[in-house]
Parts: C-alpha cells; structure tokens; sequence
C-alpha cells in the first residue's frame, strides 16, 4: 500500500510540474530570440558588453539583482551574463504572471515592440526566429488561459 501511494505521489508531481516545464522552456527560447534580436550574441553591442541579452533598460542604478552600473542612455549594466538572462527572464515572467506594469498577457508582439524596443523591425525579428506572427499575443505564445476582470460592485449594490 505504502508503495501505491508514493507511485501516485510522484506522479501528481510529475504531471503538476509540467505545464512550469513548459513555460519555462518558452521563456527561455523567448528570451534566447530577444538577446538575438538586440545584437548580444554579437561581440562588442551594448548588449554583449553589459551583460545585457534583453538590452534591458531603467532609470534605477539598483533595479535588478546584480546590477553594477547604468550608462549614460540607461542601460543596465550587470555584473556578469547570468544576473542579465535572470533579469530577462524575470521580465518575461511577470508578462505571464499578470504583474508587469508595461505589458500585458493580451498585448501582441508587435504592441509590445512599441513599447520594448527602439528598431521599428525588433518585432518581426523576434517573432521570425520563434516562427509566429507579430500578431500572435502572449497569451497564445505561451499557451495561457485569457485573463478577465470583472468590475467589482459598489459598496451600495453588495449590500442589496
């Protein structure tokens, strides 16, 4: 009996983990085509430089673990290129989770390029290497299931 139950124990956890196994690869192969699109695999780009693969910007000098500086156009500078794909990854992260408060899980790629990135063609590239469209949202990306907001009653109509 004792074996029984600690069969099914492990594979709740196999199959509860899952889906996070998922994202979490579709947050690294988003990632892997932001840093493609901003130039860091290219030796001497901004990104490269500062260990930046996002090309991650902030009017902060202590905004993301393991910054250690910010240049003159705002660009974060990390310590090393770990803390910059964590950043980058933390970004993308709170897309999914519904916290980010630039972006939203409805929003395409093309309205977030206008927001995310300077070059007018950052959409078509990041979108050309995961092979979807600039109109593909994060929703659809990453396989999630759409958001609603239902307005709350006022105070007079939740006493009625």
């Amino acid at each position: 009996m004792r074996k029984f139950i600690l069969a099914v124990i492990i594979t709740l956890a196999l199959i509860m983990s899952a889906p996070a196994q998922s994202v979490d690869h579709k947050v690294k192969e988003l990632a892997h085509a932001i840093a493609m699109a901003e130039g860091y695999f290219i030796r001497g780009t901004i990104p490269n430089r500062y260990h930046n693969p996002g090309d991650i910007t902030s009017s902060s000098r202590h905004a993301y673990p393991g910054q250690v500086g910010l240049s003159k156009r705002g660009y974060v500078i990390f310590k090393n290129s770990d803390y910059g794909w964590q950043a980058l990854y933390d970004q993308i992260q709170r897309v999914i989770d519904g916290t980010s408060t630039r972006y939203t899980q409805s929003m395409t790629f093309r309205q977030i390029a206008k927001v995310y990135a300077e070059d007018r063609q950052w959409a078509k590239k990041v979108c050309s290497i995961l092979g979807i469209t600039p109109q593909t949202t994060f929703e659809e990306y990453f396989e999630l299931a759409p958001r609603f907001t239902f307005p709350l009653p006022s105070t007079k109509e939740a006493l009625r």
